[in-house]
């Protein structure tokens, strides 16, 4: 259904909030981003001062086995930021800047 209505889409976006939501998500994908380690609440501070779209974010100072997203990443002195699809992470990103360069790309 979304390609069938997606030239409608770009050309009303207005007119088709809901549609141009789920097509955005579709074509960016939604990020699961883990901050572990300590200072880990400043760090996803600074990630939530970027616009990202279709995220879920979570933080702690410490390994978490409740949350799955936060299972299994070590705490550290410096704070990693993990990007994970379906569970699956990448090495953590260990700056922000390099965080931001990575997100600046579609999810695949």
């Amino acid at each position: 259904m979304l390609l069938i209505i997606v030239e409608p889409v770009i050309k009303y976006p207005a007119s088709f909030g809901i549609w141009a939501s789920l097509l955005q998500q579709n074509v960016f994908g939604l990020y699961e981003i883990a901050i572990v380690g300590s200072n880990a609440d400043n760090l996803s501070l600074e990630v939530l001062n970027n616009y990202i779209p279709y995220k879920i974010i979570m933080s702690s100072a410490i390994e978490n086995e409740i949350y799955p997203i936060l299972k299994w990443k070590p705490a550290t002195l410096e704070p990693l930021i993990y990007v994970c699809k379906n569970y699956e992470c990448l090495n953590p990103f260990k700056t922000i800047d390099d965080f931001k360069l990575h997100i600046s790309k579609p999810v695949k």
